[in-house]
């Protein structure tokens, strides 16, 4: 099981929050075609100070790169899916820092590079 920290979010348009704290939980669910399969669900406060939820499958080609795709709520729409590519810097054996980035979606919304911690237990 891997906790994530998430800490904070540079986003590129005026007019959201970047103090967008949250916790995440991932489980490994196995493997297809050389990939690392995932759950994850977690909860945080959005950009434009709601509480979301999300949920989803990471998929990860190799220990620096992953995928993950999902279904978030807490926003305009009450349901919205994601899919946001992850960089992983491994800075410990149980360590990681990783980097997301959300594309802009919507012509009210901005692009987003999201930092967080993960700690495997």
């Amino acid at each position: 099981m891997i906790v994530g920290f998430d800490i904070y979010s540079h986003h590129f348009s005026k007019g959201y929050q970047n103090d967008t704290i949250g916790i995440y939980a991932k489980y490994d669910v196995g493997s297809f075609r050389d990939s690392d399969i995932s759950a994850a669900f977690g909860v945080y406060k959005n950009s434009e100070g709601r509480t979301s939820t999300h949920a989803g499958v990471a998929i990860a080609p190799n220990r620096y790169a992953r995928l993950y795709v999902g279904i978030v709520t807490g926003y305009a729409r009450p349901v919205v899916p994601f899919a946001i590519p992850q960089l992983i810097l491994t800075v410990s054996p149980k360590n990681d820092i990783v980097f997301s980035f959300v594309p802009k979606t919507r012509l009210n919304s901005s692009a987003v590079i999201h930092l967080s911690l993960e700690t495997k237990f």
